[in-house]
């Protein structure tokens, strides 16, 4: 799966304005078993404050081991700009990527193999969204491994797609 691709919620009423809450001192010098324990927290975290996430730059050291992975606001960067073609078929996207520079990096600790918030930056340039609209976002959508299963063991009887898509919605809102 690529996690460089920005999330595809795009701003509307639901969104509010910039929130340039100053997490740094709260999350610098927390500490994690594994690098994905990592991930997981800021994860979370970013769904609390409206915003996706994305893996940003990973460095290693001489041996080749992962010495520090840096988590980033997944409207980090700005989009490869390409030749305009005058007589395009198709329309541009729209710009979802905004330069952005909220981020976390967790760096290896040299003891005990756990990982700890070096760095975390968390002024963002772009609205972020309400706790309502947070689950659309790329980063925090998900299927359950329950969900996965049935899905799988009701194709593998002959019900079709859209049959199984419609059950499941319908089984998550509770009119199954």
């Amino acid at each position: 799966m690529d996690h460089t691709d920005a999330d595809n919620v795009k701003p509307t009423e639901e969104c509010h304005k910039v929130h340039n809450a100053d997490e740094s001192d709260i999350l610098v010098g927390k500490l994690f078993s594994s690098r994905d324990q990592a991930w997981y927290f800021y994860k979370e975290f970013v769904r609390e404050y409206g915003f996706s996430a994305c893996r940003g730059i990973t460095r290693l050291d001489m041996e080749g081991n992962v010495k520090t992975q840096e988590f980033c606001c997944s409207k980090e960067g700005f989009r490869v700009s390409k030749v305009n073609i005058v007589d395009r078929q198709r329309a541009h996207t729209p710009i979802t990527r905004t330069g952005c520079k909220a981020r976390i990096v967790v760096t290896a600790t040299n003891t005990n193999n756990q990982w700890v918030i070096s760095m975390s930056y968390q002024k963002h340039n772009h609205a972020l969204c309400t706790p309502t609209m947070a689950p659309f976002m790329r980063s925090n959508r998900a299927v359950s491994k329950a969900d996965i299963d049935e899905a799988t063991t009701l194709k593998e009887v002959g019900v079709g797609t859209s049959q199984v898509m419609n059950y499941l919605t319908a089984a998550d809102r509770g009119l199954s």
